[in-house]
C-alpha cells in the first residue's frame, strides 16, 4: 500500500510541473482534462436513450433507463482531491525569513477562501488607508490587506514563527465598500476576493541552509473539493511538505 500511495505522489509530481497539474482522487492520478472529459461522457450517457428491446418489457425497459441514467454527481464533484506544486525557496537574510506564496494552477484556479478570515468589517467610518491598500475612493471603493489564516500551524523545528503578508498592492484579499449616506463606508458583502495566499515564515540563517538543501523534496500540497464543471478546487488545507521525510513543515486548515 505504502509502494502505491508513494508511486502516486511521484506521478503527482512530475506532471505537477506543467501548466496542468495532475489532481488525484481515490487513487487515480490525472490532469483536469481527464476529470473533466469523464464528467462529459456521463452527461452524455444521461442523454442517450437506447431503443426498446423486441422482447424487452415496458417494466424491464424502464429498468435499464433508470441504470443509465443515474446522474452525474460523482463526476462533477470530487471530494478529498490533492494536487502538488514545487516549493522554489525564496529567503532574505537580513530578515531571517522565508516568503511562502500559496500556488494557483493555469487549468483551474484554487479557491483559499474557505481558509482565510473574512474579517472585513461591514461599515467604516473612513477607509483605512494606512492599513490596506484602496483603490481611487469614488462613491466604490476596492480595498486590499493580507488574508488571514483560519489555522495556521507551524513546524518548530523550522520555524519560528509566521505571519501572513501582502506581496503588492493589488494583493492579498479583497473587498469593495460603497459610500453611504448614514454610515460612511457600507460593506458589499458578495465581494470578497483572495488574490493570493502569501506568508513570511522565520527562521534562523543556519536552519535556512539547512532547509535549502531539502528544497527539490519541498511541495506545496493541497486538498480539497473540486467542482468539475467550474474548473475550481476549493481548499481545505494547504501544506508545505517534506515529501522525503513525510514531514509537514507548515499547514493551515485542519
Amino acid at each position: 500500500m505504502r509502494i502505491g500511495w508513494m508511486l502516486l505522489m511521484l506521478l503527482l509530481a512530475a506532471a505537477s510541473q506543467a501548466g496542468d497539474p495532475p489532481l488525484a482522487h481515490q487513487g487515480r492520478v490525472q490532469p483536469l482534462s481527464a476529470w473533466i472529459e469523464a464528467y462529459e461522457r456521463c452527461l452524455a450517457r444521461q442523454e442517450y436513450v437506447p431503443p426498446r428491446g423486441e422482447y424487452e418489457s415496458r417494466a424491464e425497459y424502464e429498468a435499464r433507463l433508470a441504470r443509465l441514467h443515474t446522474g452525474c454527481a460523482a463526476e462533477e464533484v470530487l471530494d478529498g482531491v490533492e494536487v502538488e506544486f514545487p516549493v522554489f525557496l525564496e529567503y532574505d537574510p537580513d530578515e531571517e525569513r522565508f516568503s511562502f506564496q500559496f500556488p494557483d494552477a493555469d487549468s483551474f484556479r484554487v479557491d483559499y477562501r474557505p481558509l482565510v478570515r473574512d474579517d472585513f468589517p461591514q461599515r467604516l467610518g473612513k477607509l483605512l488607508e494606512d492599513e490596506w491598500h484602496v483603490d481611487a475612493p469614488t462613491p466604490r471603493a476596492v480595498v486590499y490587506k493580507e488574508c488571514r489564516p483560519r489555522k495556521l500551524r507551524i513546524n518548530t523545528a523550522w520555524f519560528e514563527r509566521a505571519v501572513p503578508y501582502r506581496a503588492g498592492p493589488w494583493r492579498g484579499c479583497s473587498t469593495a465598500y460603497e459610500r453611504g449616506e448614514e454610515y460612511g463606508w457600507e460593506r458589499d458583502r458578495s465581494e470578497f476576493r483572495v488574490v493570493d495566499l502569501t506568508l513570511y515564515a522565520y527562521t534562523p540563517i543556519p536552519r535556512a541552509r539547512v532547509l535549502r538543501d531539502q528544497e527539490s523534496q519541498l511541495y506545496y500540497r493541497i486538498r480539497g473539493r473540486l467542482t468539475v464543471d467550474d474548473r475550481v478546487l476549493h481548499a481545505e488545507q494547504a501544506a508545505i511538505v517534506n515529501r522525503a521525510r513525510g514531514e509537514v513543515l507548515l499547514q493551515i486548515g485542519d
